[in-house]
């Protein structure tokens, strides 16, 4: 089903790239070759006509100059022959260009149809090699993880077998040195250690004596002393930081209103000295 919708997915891609492109080509090609400017009957609805238009009279010996306001009567339209045969000509020109230029419209229209094939075959193409790669891929991976899954399950099975094995000999070892050793018998110096007569085995200790009790009570009671010796010690520091953050706030805030006296002393002055300034512009 995922390959499936894979294979949609790009098919409805490709449909709609193909689609766009078509589009496309159908609006350059109508903005290059069905301009409303290009058409025969373009004179008869152009906007621009009358500015396009030449003037009533360009000069003297122009043919549409009139007597007396009025236009030529010599005759209505004298080259009427030639006009029309120009005309003719130019219709041909006109009919000859817009075929030429039909053709290579068509042209490129079937140039871009054959391009547009060949580049679905390529991707056709292209899509079948990844298909047969990502089988293949498949096919080898699900190969190694089985070989990998085998050679798990057997190391596994095996080290099992040994874990098992070796607590088995441990266990008959442990119950034999039970049976044999100092623990069961309750012998005094079993828990004596060899690294001196203040250390001992931790497994095999039978408790302290009266004496130790004492010396570790001794001990923690000098701690407790000491404990409060430094607390008290940390509590005057505070104390004395606290006091003197209060000194230097109080001495902050009589400089800072020292400042403000200033300040306002010396804007006092200088509006006297500005009141005396102008007393003296006034005289």
């Amino acid at each position: 089903m995922r390959h499936n919708d894979k294979i949609t997915c790009i098919l409805e891609g490709r449909e709609r790239r193909d689609k766009k492109s078509l589009c496309k080509a159908i609006s350059e090609f109508q903005q290059h070759f069905q301009r409303p400017e290009m058409r025969r009957e373009f004179d008869l609805s152009d906007p621009l006509a009358l500015r396009k238009d030449l003037p009533a009279r360009q000069s003297d010996n122009d043919i549409r100059n009139t007597v007396s306001g009025m236009q030529r009567f010599m005759g209505e339209d004298l080259k009427f022959r030639e006009r029309k045969k120009f005309q003719e000509e130019q219709n041909r020109e006109w009919s000859l260009q817009q075929q030429r230029e039909w053709e290579d419209a068509r042209a490129q229209h079937r140039s871009a149809e054959g391009l547009c094939l060949k580049t679905r075959l390529q991707f056709d193409e292209t899509a079948k090699h990844l298909q047969n790669l990502e089988s293949a891929t498949r096919k080898a991976v699900c190969t190694a993880v089985k070989e990998f899954n085998k050679s798990q399950a057997t190391e596994s099975l095996e080290r099992k077998i040994r874990e098992k094995k070796q607590e088995q000999e441990d266990n008959l070892a442990e119950i034999s040195n039970l049976l044999r050793g100092d623990l069961l018998s309750e012998n005094p110096q079993q828990a004596a250690s060899s690294f001196g007569p203040h250390r001992v085995v931790p497994d095999r200790w039978k408790g302290m004596t009266q004496e130790q009790l004492e010396q570790i009570r001794l001990v923690q009671k000098q701690q407790v002393q000491e404990k409060l010796r430094l607390q008290e010690e940390e509590r005057q520091r505070d104390m004395d930081w606290d006091r003197r953050r209060v000194q230097m706030a109080r001495a902050a805030l009589l400089s800072e209103r020292q400042q403000q006296r200033q300040r306002r002393d010396l804007r006092r002055a200088l509006d006297c000295s500005n009141l005396s300034l102008a007393k003296e512009q006034r005289v």
